[in-house]
């Protein structure tokens, strides 16, 4: 079952009404949550980052190696988000993504993240 799926059931609520992704993401990504990096060839790296503040508009991200904050707006997550199920089945490298987002380790994990929980 694909995150789609699984985000769609989830999302439904009472007389088919539906929510949005981002609301989603809003009620499931509290501050202090740490997320593991993950891709599809190597699975979990050894490293983490924090989520520190999700709104309307942004995530943003704690990462240990990173210089400062990394905040990804929530179109860049939205682009991403929309390919997700073709890169789980190797339709896209993460190479396309690193070309579409300079964030692209931080939206696969917490993409993964997501399909780990709705599970």
């Amino acid at each position: 079952m694909s995150i789609f799926t699984n985000i769609h059931n989830l999302f439904t609520g009472k007389g088919g009404q539906m929510f949005t992704y981002w609301d989603t993401l809003q009620k499931k990504l509290k501050p202090g949550i740490n997320i593991r990096n993950w891709t599809i060839l190597k699975g979990y790296l050894g490293d983490s980052f924090q989520l520190s503040h999700v709104d309307q508009n942004e995530i943003v991200i704690q990462s240990p190696k990173a210089k400062s904050l990394q905040r990804i707006s929530r179109d860049e997550f939205e682009k991403i988000a929309e390919i997700w199920p073709a890169y789980k089945a190797g339709c896209v490298q993460r190479q396309q993504i690193r070309e579409m987002t300079f964030h692209s380790k931080y939206i696969l994990s917490i993409l993964h993240w997501l399909d780990e929980i709705i599970k």
